[in-house]
């Protein structure tokens, strides 16, 4: 009898951070699934980590080193569940994760399921990361941002399978999301579900100025159908050139709406912002200061003491290790 689930994890030299990972999924409220972790050429001791588990939900698929994409494929072709959790090797699922998932996906009849995540940059939660609720307003927010976390979702595998699986992008989250717009059904769960580490040598994780120009050209090839004399379409093409394509062109849009533009305290401030060198910009986007200073205001909220809560018992499970 085939899993509800199947977890899909790739990984690639994760010795330092999979066995979190590995007891974030083994410790899941929901038991019914199987654990693919597909090995993308590891050069450390990822394999015997993972091996020396011996829950029978644990199979490992080796590969030699292709790169993210690729990766995911070869799981996709192993998965045996009806629906695919991503997780990554450096991330921590927290334990109610698949199952509220699951329920949503019943309840909200939906293909994807997504949730909110705490964002953990040196072994401290730094901020949390709401996601849109409803189907309607994450394609909307999808024309401009990708606020989806890859390794917090959970996906139907059928459509999943239907749009061809993953392409080799940069990007390839957002390249699926985009693809899987007119086919299937979004929804959140307003809770905290995943915490996502950042860092330099995260296997998934892109950042920098040509990581932008990137999801630009993605956004280009799939919305190049916008109506350019609506004001709201210049606004959204502002915003796009400003944070992934050119600011001058972002100006140039932002001054076709006129007086109005003035009514926008953001706007204005990205307005002046976009006269400051690329490398400016590039740090003040990375640095998510509004993200920042939100979660100091939601500090004693249950979402970030939920998500910290998590993020010790991750700790003090891989201190007793070493």
């Amino acid at each position: 009898m085939n899993p509800r689930v199947t977890v899909l994890m790739p990984a690639y030299n994760a010795e330092a951070t999979i066995d979190d990972a590995i007891r974030s999924i083994l410790g899941q409220c929901f038991r019914e699934f199987e654990f693919l972790v597909v090995d993308d050429g590891s050069t450390d001791n990822t394999v015997a980590r993972v091996r020396a588990y011996t829950d029978s939900r644990i199979r490992v698929v080796p590969c030699k080193h292709r790169g993210l994409t690729e990766t995911l494929n070869e799981g996709l072709r192993h998965a045996r569940g009806e629906w695919i959790a991503r997780m990554d090797a450096d991330d921590i699922a927290l334990p109610n994760r698949l199952e509220r998932q699951l329920q949503a996906a019943i309840q909200h009849q939906a293909d994807v399921v997504c949730s909110w995540y705490a964002v953990i940059i040196s072994s401290r939660v730094r901020y949390l990361m709401p996601v849109k609720e409803t189907h309607e307003e994450l394609l909307e927010r999808m024309r401009l941002h990708n606020d989806i976390v890859h390794s917090g979702v959970l996906i139907r595998r059928e459509t999943l399978l239907r749009v061809g699986g993953y392409h080799e992008e940069v990007f390839e989250d957002y390249d699926l999301w985009l693809r899987m717009r007119a086919c299937a059904h979004f929804y959140t769960v307003q809770e905290v579900l995943t915490l996502v580490r950042y860092s330099p040598f995260s296997y998934s994780r892109r950042t920098g100025s040509a990581s932008y120009a990137h999801v630009g050209e993605l956004l280009h090839r799939y919305s190049s159908t916008l109506d350019q004399d609506k004001p709201e379409d210049h606004l959204l093409l502002g915003w796009r050139n400003y944070f992934y394509g050119s600011p001058i062109q972002a100006r140039h849009h932002w001054r076709r709406l006129g007086m109005s533009a003035f009514r926008r305290p953001r706007l204005i401030a990205a307005f002046l912002l976009s006269y400051f060198p690329e490398n400016i910009r590039t740090l003040l986007k990375e640095a998510r200061l509004r993200q920042r200073m939100n979660y100091l205001f939601a500090y004693w909220s249950e979402p970030a003491r939920a998500a910290r809560r998590a993020l010790r018992n991750a700790l003090r499970h891989t201190e007793r290790r070493d």
